[in-house]
C-alpha cells in the first residue's frame, strides 16, 4: 500500500515481488513512452494513474531507500513489469 508523506508517495506495505520495500519514497516514474512524471507535491491519484498500465508493460521508478548497513539514503532505479495489483487509495 502507498500513502503520501512529506510530499512523496511512501511504500507502507512492501511490494517485494516488484522491487519496492517498506519505507521507499517514490520520486518519479517513466512509462513506456518515455514520459516522466515527478511525484513530489503531487497527489496519490497522479501516482497511481502513472503506475497503472497494461499488464506486461514496464514502468521505471526512481526511489529513495535507506541503506540499513550505512544509514545513508540511496537513489535507486527499479523497473517494474506491470501486473494485476490491488492498490488502495487513501483520501
Amino acid at each position: 500500500m502507498l500513502k503520501l508523506e512529506d510530499g512523496f508517495p511512501l511504500v507502507v506495505t512492501p511490494l517485494v515481488e516488484i522491487g519496492l520495500l517498506e519505507g521507499d519514497l517514490i520520486l518519479s516514474a517513466t512509462n513506456d513512452g518515455n514520459q516522466s512524471t515527478d511525484f513530489f507535491g503531487g497527489d496519490m491519484t497522479t501516482t497511481i494513474d502513472t503506475l497503472l498500465g497494461e499488464p506486461g508493460s514496464d514502468v521505471s521508478v526512481q526511489i529513495i531507500r535507506l541503506d540499513p548497513e550505512t544509514g545513508e539514503y540511496r537513489q535507486i532505479k527499479v523497473v517494474i513489469t506491470r501486473q494485476q495489483l490491488w492498490i488502495e487509495k487513501e483520501e
